[in-house]
């Protein structure tokens, strides 16, 4: 990525603007850090055009002005000196902060006349020996009516790391994914950060423990996980998205191995409190529990028969809703209702009642529905939607993927990731037009980049 930027700022269109070099290069060096929340007009005014901390985005317009500048000369580059380049920098009108994509030597077939029977997207690949993350998804086209035309999806290269990437979880700007990695030596599980665009993970933890189940909060500021500490105990801690010291919040029951790859906590909308699993031991029956991180208060939220183990957390958009699996021989999606200040109400609903491995479950963005993933062996569908209305009806997603067993959901951007197990471990994720009647993908502007460059 950084050559590609360099052979922009050497170009001849570039080479004599020292505005748009210092705009182009802060910006995309910001995001490949995983800083993109940081690039905004008044601190672009001020580290960029040196406009000093009296600076007014109202009355100085020269961000802006540059922006457009920006724009219209990275168009004219890849019209005429930058034709043949396979990776395109773009700045999205309305935003300053820089997408990568991937140019695929297609021709963008023509408009049918009458809606297709298939259009192919974009899906991203990325071999990891045992397990998968993926991404994108408009979240909006599963709250449109179901559509009319069959839509089908295939597969690019992502990422191509070894080892075992489990427990995906996204920023809220939908630009990075927290994963726990075994790394190539598949020795440790620790906490890693996937930038989208860019190659290289960045490593949070190093801890010779097992980092487990990151999960981000709403204001992005923290990254929540669960830190194995013996057979029976583990901590729940939390860090910063560029890693730092580690802040103890809460011990819980140690997950056995088989529940590793699960979704172990979740943030309440509002970012001050976590559900976590819990219980007496592993073996026995695990609950889930709120934590506040205000005050450190804890209290059981369900109570499991027997030795049922409640996993895979999910607080409803407004929070009056948290959907979770519960374990046995067999697992299915349930729902409870919350109190305004987080009481349950009434006994949770059972949404599935299948005997496969049904889990991960992820609300849509009107709360209306859940989308979860269900193991029911190879070439059957894994993704699914099912909605709280009606609770026995699955609808699969028109996603090729079987085996997969996790899901994340970016509802700003739109995307999925999902994990995907199989003989070797992939990580798998697409992105769909906002509507299936709306025409093939844009290639270029949809592919993310995948692979080293």
């Amino acid at each position: 990525m950084r050559v590609e930027l360099q052979r922009i700022l050497d170009s001849s269109l570039f080479v004599h603007s020292q505005n748009l070099q210092r705009l182009l290069k802060h910006v995309v060096e910001l995001t490949l850090c995983g800083r993109s929340d940081e690039i905004k007009e008044y601190a672009l005014g001020v580290e960029v055009f040196n406009r000093g901390s009296s600076f007014d985005p109202r009355t100085d317009t020269i961000v802006r002005v540059e922006a457009r500048r920006l724009r219209s000369r990275l168009n004219e580059y890849y019209s005429g000196e930058g034709a043949a380049a396979r990776i395109l920098i773009s700045i999205p009108k309305g935003s300053y902060v820089p997408e990568f994509c991937v140019r695929e030597d297609v021709q963008t077939p023509p408009p049918p006349t009458r809606p297709a029977r298939h259009h192919e997207g974009v899906l991203w690949w990325a071999s990891a020996l045992i397990a998968v993350l993926g991404i994108g998804l408009p979240l909006a086209f599963w709250l449109r009516p179901k559509p009319t035309v069959n839509t089908v999806y295939s597969a690019v290269p992502l990422t191509n790391y070894s080892g075992h990437e489990i427990c995906p979880s996204f920023s809220p700007d939908g630009e990075r994914v927290a994963f726990a990695w075994d790394g190539e030596k598949r020795d440790n599980f620790d906490i890693y950060i996937k930038q989208i665009g860019v190659a290289e993970p960045l490593r949070l933890t190093t801890d010779p423990r097992a980092d487990l189940s990151p999960a981000w909060s709403p204001d992005g500021r923290t990254i929540a996980f669960l830190r194995v500490t013996s057979s029976e105990r583990a901590e729940v801690l939390l860090t910063g998205p560029f890693g730092g010291p580690a802040q103890r919040v809460a011990e819980v029951a140690a997950p056995q191995l088989e529940y590793w790859r699960l979704r172990l906590m979740a943030w309440s909308p509002d970012s001050k409190w976590l559900v976590v699993s819990d219980g007496p031991s592993p073996d026995s029956a695990i609950c889930l529990c709120l934590v506040s991180l205000e005050t450190g208060e804890k209290r059981a939220l369900t109570s499991p028969p027997g030795a049922f183990k409640d996993f895979d957390p999910a607080f409803s958009p407004d929070m009056k809703q948290l959907a979770f699996i519960r374990y046995e021989a067999t697992s299915n999606i349930y729902v409870i209702s919350l109190s305004k200040y987080l009481y349950t109400e009434g006994n949770p609903k059972q949404l599935t009642f299948g005997n496969g491995g049904t889990g991960s479950p992820v609300w849509t963005r009107d709360g209306r529905a859940l989308l979860f993933a269900r193991r029911e062996g190879a070439g059957a569908p894994s993704l699914w939607r099912v909605t709280l209305s009606e609770p026995r009806k699955l609808d699969p997603l028109p996603i090729p993927a079987d085996n997969a067993d996790s899901i994340a959901l970016s509802p700003q951007r739109g995307r999925l990731v999902y994990g995907r197990t199989r003989n070797d471990a992939n990580i798998w994720g697409l992105e769909l037009p906002a509507s299936p009647s709306s025409g093939p993908l844009n290639l270029i502007s949809k592919i993310w980049i995948a692979s080293n460059t």
